[in-house]
């Protein structure tokens, strides 16, 4: 009988997206798992939450769901958590800096980047709003992703300003973090993008950036 394969508790390993190139028919299934879970963690919360209602909104049988999630309901929300992982990853640029003028630049193609998820994962900026600093599975995860958020930034804050001593740069990392994350969530919620485009949009945070 084929095992079921290991599901990871680490946001950094997120679950492919729909429309990416190496999708395929399993892994739709599990994207419509992730989104479904997530989209029932934002508005009803972990305790309703059940594999019968999954099941049903994914459009997959329960028995798939214990095969390739898991047969526990923390099973299954460290699953979504991992989806969401994507929208936080997407926090996270990948190019090295060392001026001011590149972090600039590296934030605001970063800060497009995040839009993009807000838009594909319109309830990953809710569960952070909802559970962020509760004492709760989710709110702990987030509060790790937030930590390792802000020390990545203070790195590099204090590469490309030098003048920022640690505890300047902690404070600039974390209210880069909440200004993103809040645009984001407008970006989403008030579906603006109807109204404004992803660069006009960026540009707005790019401005309040240019105070640095």
């Amino acid at each position: 009988m084929k095992k079921a394969p290991k599901t990871s508790s680490r946001l950094s390993e997120p679950v492919t997206l729909r429309g990416t190139a190496d999708s395929s028919q399993k892994q739709e299934k599990l994207a419509r798992v992730a989104e479904a879970t997530v989209r029932h963690l934002a508005i009803h919360g972990v305790e309703s939450l059940t594999f019968a209602k999954i099941a049903r909104v994914a459009q997959v049988s329960r028995p798939w769901l214990y095969l390739y999630v898991g047969k526990s309901r923390e099973a299954l929300v460290d699953f979504a958590m991992s989806h969401v992982g994507t929208f936080y990853a997407s926090l996270d640029h990948h190019r090295e800096v060392k001026t001011r003028r590149d972090w600039l630049a590296s934030q605001r193609e970063g800060f497009k980047t995040l839009l993009d998820y807000a838009k594909e994962l319109p309830w990953a900026a809710q569960i952070y709003f909802r559970y962020k600093g509760t004492p709760t599975d989710i709110g702990r995860k987030i509060e790790h992703l937030e930590t390792r958020y802000v020390e990545n930034r203070v790195k590099e804050l204090r590469v490309c300003f030098p003048e920022l001593d640690d505890k300047s740069a902690k404070a600039a990392a974390e209210l880069l973090m909440t200004s993103k994350l809040a645009f984001a969530h407008r970006w989403s919620a008030d579906r603006l993008w109807g109204r404004m485009s992803k660069d006009e949009f960026a540009a707005l945070l790019a401005k309040a950036l240019s105070l640095f």
